[in-house]
């Protein structure tokens, strides 16, 4: 299992590094008058590394910026500001062939497997069509790749390759998708909350093949996820976003035990009767609402709903530091081991003590 910190290497070096990245978007503000133009502040100076084999989880409230993020490492579009580096090539701003041949390499498995996949197009179409975007093979060599890879996902292409979206459930719609994303042999795979869209009783055989193939194919992935015990399960590190900027980062086990920031500890407290916790302890509950990204808050974004805050906290924004070997946090006051157990235990931070009422930062809007 992988430590590496935001900009660090693992066993064997980083796969993808995301450097001091940052985006807006210009949107039309409402107003008496016609409304104005303003900036939406996406993502703010975001820098982390993946290394080879290691799934690296990202989570945060609606409107965070994972998805952002997402599209930014696929640029699309690509970042305003900062650089996006594959097996140590800048991969920012290429153009025409140079960037077709790095889009090879990360591959994307969306949320919703119905509205992902061409209504028109029947299974081996679909799974196919990447390779013949690349220009990989002939027709008869696409249809053999397709057999393999169809049947990695636990489909069949005699039974399920001439069928339409229509005709096949949730679960095997997104088998479809897992299979287009790997018949081009990517080095990443992008799962932008592969399970949310799909029933309960799927889900986990989804997360199974996800990790088992990860296994098997040596694949690495970015999980963007809303459920932490899905991030818990299946990622090696977390990432925790707020407000377009990164706030923790560190080994899943040591985030889940001992979040250091006041963010990350209401999102793991909002998680309903997590073993272990939620039986002895209170819950640390976020007051107020996020910020606007229109208008984010000077300093740290975070200060608006941190009863810790202070004025430094106002007039500079924190850098991410290491706390504890592969844990790095970006606050000014970071828990430790004996202040996190005491807002755990007691009034702090808005803490509902002994309660096992949720958060009102839910967990099904993070």
């Amino acid at each position: 299992m992988s430590a590496t910190g935001p900009t660090g290497q693992g066993p064997d070096g980083p796969i993808l590094v995301v450097d001091h990245v940052s985006h807006s978007f210009t949107v039309q503000r409402a107003g008496r008058e016609g409304g104005r133009r303003g900036q939406v502040s996406a993502l703010s100076d975001v820098s982390f590394s993946v290394s080879t084999g290691e799934t690296f989880a990202i989570v945060g409230e609606t409107g965070s910026g994972k998805s952002t993020l997402a599209r930014a490492i696929l640029r699309e579009p690509p970042p305003m500001e900062g650089s996006i580096a594959l097996k140590g090539q800048d991969i920012t701003h290429l153009k025409g062939k140079a960037a077709l041949e790095s889009r090879r390499e990360i591959q994307m498995v969306f949320q919703d497997p119905f509205s992902a996949l061409n209504p028109r197009w029947r299974v081996e179409r679909i799974v196919t069509e990447p390779l013949a975007v690349h220009g990989i093979g002939n027709q008869q060599y696409r249809h053999g790749l397709a057999a393999q890879i169809l049947n990695l996902v636990g489909l069949d292409l005699a039974r399920h390759g001439a069928r339409f979206p229509r005709e096949l459930s949730g679960g095997q719609c997104q088998r479809v998708a897992i299979a287009r994303a790997l018949v081009v042999s990517p080095s990443i795979v992008i799962c932008d909350e592969p399970v949310t869209a799909l029933d309960v009783s799927i889900q986990a055989q989804i997360l199974n093949l996800l990790a088992d193939l990860r296994e098997r194919l040596h694949l690495t992935y970015l999980l963007i996820a809303h459920d932490l015990m899905i991030v818990q399960t299946l990622s090696h590190r977390v990432g925790t976003m707020y407000l377009g900027k990164l706030c923790e980062i560190g080994p899943t086990q040591m985030i889940f035990d001992r979040p250091a920031h006041p963010y990350t500890a209401a999102l793991l407290s909002a998680i309903p009767a997590r073993p272990g916790i939620a039986a002895t302890s209170g819950r640390l509950r976020l007051q107020g609402e996020p910020p606007s990204p229109l208008d984010p808050p000077s300093g740290c974004r975070f200060r608006t709903r941190c009863v810790l805050a202070q004025s430094i906290c106002a007039d500079q924004a924190p850098e991410l530091k290491e706390v504890a070997p592969g844990q790095f946090v970006s606050c000014h006051f970071p828990f430790e081991i004996h202040n996190y157990t005491a807002a755990m235990k007691g009034p702090r931070l808005g803490a509902v003590a002994n309660s096992d009422s949720v958060s009102t930062a839910d967990h099904s809007a993070i």
